[in-house]
């Protein structure tokens, strides 16, 4: 009995071995997503980086597009938070019966959306290309974080206190840093990422960087150094009744700067529209298919009673062929009485690209600081 016992236990000991021999020879494949790129499958044509890239690049300005919202997250983040409290812009809409941003009436669904698209959207990818090219390829992180820079001020300019300097840290949870705080590491982010460029650009003059997956400027090293520097003239120009001395020395250190600023029409910053980047304007959608937002009456005011050559790029005539905007703030009780009203429309089409900063925009900023005394390399009347 004692040797029947035994033979049955070698028997069974010998096939869990042959068992566990089977699956082990087969560990990896069946451990492996066959629906996911592997880390080996990243490395190739910097997808690893590139697809971040693009990420960052699409949620500086949400271009995220539903087919019963349309632009929802761009509405909510840029026209009704900033849009319209500039006036380039009346809303003509009369959500939630009137009580809404248009009217102060902050509406909780919509004040956290620029929040998640820059927590969710921007900052993951970003240290996710900061892991992958910090060391390995610097000047590919040199660029998105530029890309973060331009995303998080327009951010901490809405909040405030952001949970920035610590983020991907690995804590469950960063602390808020004052504005303060972040602007002051905004400029040593820029100012390193100008540094690592500069240096790529000598070393390497005409070299390209994430082409591919670059939809503002193709990878042009010399373009991205004129907008970070242009990017920290903005800011400077911002901060400057906080701290005066600190918005000076950025100021004059990016016109300074050997590659300098945005100074031509071919160095405007825009999210270019391709066959790998297809997306309608944000404003076109809102303007054309929802009918929720037409002319400032602020740019009626202005733009006519300078006569102005630009009114007619900006916007289209109303229906009575002379130009009427909306004042921000009434209250709306019909949308149909200014939808269909004799107001303006956006002169906005499908393929109008995305603009983060153009050269006039850098050449007032420098007006500007040309005016309060700083060297901006021109007087403040050639430059304005």
């Amino acid at each position: 009995m004692k040797r029947f016992t035994s033979i049955k236990t070698v028997f069974f000991v010998t096939s869990a071995l042959l068992t566990i021999s089977s699956c082990t020879k087969k560990f990896e494949e069946y451990n492996t997503n066959a629906n996911q790129a592997t880390a080996e499958m990243l490395q190739y044509d910097n997808l690893s980086t590139g697809t971040f890239f693009v990420q960052m690049q699409k949620n500086v300005f949400p271009i995220a597009q539903q087919p019963e919202f349309g632009d929802e997250v761009y509405q909510t983040t840029q026209n009704l938070a900033g849009d319209i409290f500039s006036g380039y812009m009346g809303a003509s809409n009369n959500w939630y019966s009137g009580v809404n941003n248009t009217t102060y009436g902050l509406v909780p669904q919509w004040y956290g959306q620029a929040f998640d698209r820059s927590f969710l959207g921007v900052m993951p990818a970003w240290d996710n290309i900061r892991k992958a090219a910090q060391t390995e390829s610097p000047q590919v992180y040199a660029l998105a974080t530029i890309v973060k820079v331009e995303a998080l001020h327009r951010t901490t300019d809405m909040y405030g206190p952001i949970p920035y300097t610590g983020f991907g840290n690995g804590a469950l949870k960063n602390k808020y840093d004052s504005q303060r705080d972040i602007y002051y590491k905004f400029f040593d982010e820029l100012n390193e990422a100008i540094q690592i460029l500069t240096d790529f650009n000598a070393k390497f003059p005409g070299v390209t960087a994430l082409a591919k997956y670059d939809f503002v400027y193709s990878g042009n090293i010399v373009k991205w150094i004129r907008f970070a520097n242009s990017l920290k003239l903005r800011l400077a120009l911002r901060m400057v009744y906080a701290d005066a001395a600190k918005a000076r020395l950025e100021a004059e250190a990016a016109v300074s700067h050997p590659i300098g600023v945005l100074t031509e029409a071919a160095d405007i910053a825009v999210l270019q529209h391709s066959s790998s980047l297809v997306y309608n304007h944000p404003l076109y959608i809102i303007n054309t298919n929802f009918n929720d937002v037409k002319m400032g009456a602020n740019m009626e005011s202005f733009l006519t009673g300078y006569a102005d050559p630009r009114l007619s790029r900006y916007f289209l005539p109303a229906s009575d062929g002379f130009y009427h905007g909306i004042r921000n703030g009434i209250t709306i009780t019909n949308k149909a009485t200014y939808a269909e009203g004799p107001f303006s429309n956006l002169n906005v089409v499908s393929a109008t690209p995305i603009v983060w900063m153009n050269p006039a925009e850098v050449f007032f900023l420098r007006a500007e600081g040309a005016l309060r005394g700083w060297n901006m390399s021109g007087t403040a009347k050639v430059l304005y």
